[in-house]
């Protein structure tokens, strides 16, 4: 049993006996979606001080912060698409999100210990969700997580999310090491799609609509697809990050993501081989093209 201020909420069952979406697609570095078991085997201890669930081993996916009270707990999956969690953050509060749990195993969880930069996940009362999943929303002004990963080209990564129009450029991925960047983004004023480092990809993208991204940067070999159709290929530049982040850039340039991300898959590979069944297996969960 969870015991939080009163209010007694049952505990997932946790991960035996689950498969996990990209169960056929092992070896990713960092791996986050709130209500979907990515990876069959997969346990999180949560050890924030002062949370709920502190010393507690389940199948968690995010801890999140209740605004009423800054009460912080840790939920599995199921937890968070059941109601659990949106019963214990209650009516009218919002729930922000303080760890994206990453499900690979390698414990490079995404994280954000300062209360004005954390991503809802409930607002006000409510499951933030795209699509019937849910999502973390991002308030383009200053919501970022960061994840100790650290990487070496070649690397991969699939993004499911959401998009807002703006007329700025808007981070959604960034790994930044001084002037050497690696970057997801959206230039909204020609409506491009773009992984930056050096140099530039793009492709047509739409407004506002839930999407796949995918982007293999790898030098001379990288490429960009949009719900699995190849949209560039070419010179990304040969700058390795340093660390990724979500939601902002590392470098003070003010440039934030503004909607709602709700898959995350980082491998320290290329899976340009794998790119059609990695992207089948997220869109069969989440329905997007």
């Amino acid at each position: 049993m969870r015991l939080g201020l009163g209010l007694g909420l049952s505990r997932g069952r946790g991960a035996a006996g689950a498969t996990g979406i990209l169960d056929a697609y092992t070896g990713a570095a960092f791996a986050f979606a709130p209500d979907t078991l990515i990876y069959g085997t997969h346990s999180v201890t949560d050890n924030e001080v002062g949370s709920v669930t502190n010393g507690n081993t389940d199948a968690y996916t995010v801890r999140v912060r209740r605004s009423s009270d800054n009460a912080v707990s840790s939920f599995t999956y199921s937890e968070v698409s059941d109601g659990t969690l949106v019963t214990w953050v209650g009516v009218g509060n919002d729930g922000l999100v303080e760890a994206a749990y990453d499900q690979s195993g390698n414990d490079n969880h995404a994280t954000q210990s300062t209360a004005t930069n954390q991503p809802k996940i409930v607002d006000n009362g409510v499951l933030v969700v795209e699509n019937g999943k849910a999502a973390m929303d991002f308030d383009g002004a200053n919501d970022w997580l960061k994840s100790l990963a650290a990487f070496s080209q070649p690397f991969t990564y699939f993004v499911a999310s959401t998009k807002a129009t703006s007329s700025q450029d808007i981070c959604m991925l960034d790994g930044d090491s001084g002037t050497n960047f690696v970057q997801l983004k959206y230039r909204d004023n020609v409506n491009r799609f773009i992984i930056f480092a050096g140099g530039v990809l793009d492709g047509n993208i739409a407004n506002n609509n839930q999407n796949l991204h995918y982007a293999l940067y790898n030098g001379l070999n990288s490429e960009i697809a949009l719900n699995d159709g190849v949209k560039f290929t070419g010179n990304a530049g040969a700058n390795d990050p340093t660390a990724i982040t979500i939601g902002s850039r590392l470098d003070g340039s003010g440039q934030f993501w503004n909607d709602k991300i709700q898959f995350i898959s980082l491998y320290p590979s290329d899976q340009s081989a794998n790119r059609t069944g990695i992207s089948n297996a997220i869109n069969n969960e989440y329905n997007i093209y």
